[in-house]
């Protein structure tokens, strides 16, 4: 993500090619999307990310909860 670009923009982009790979046959689960989508923010969020990923739960992140929190933050 380019520091320029609006979250919600960013959001819009990465559900664009999430949907465009998934209508090209590749299988992408939903955990491994929210992943995608917090390795892609700028240095800005790294304490959100951090906070996240640090969660015993990692595995079962959904990309519409990390877009909820980074929304918000």
């Amino acid at each position: 993500m380019v520091e320029t670009t609006t979250m919600i923009d960013h959001i819009n982009t990465i559900r664009t090619l999430f949907s465009q790979l998934t209508m090209l046959g590749q299988q992408i689960e939903k955990n491994e999307c929210a992943k995608l989508l917090l390795q892609s923010l700028p240095d800005l969020y790294n304490q959100l990310i951090i906070n996240l990923t640090n969660n015993i739960l990692i595995d079962y992140l959904v990309f519409d909860d990390v877009t909820i929190v980074t929304l918000k933050e």
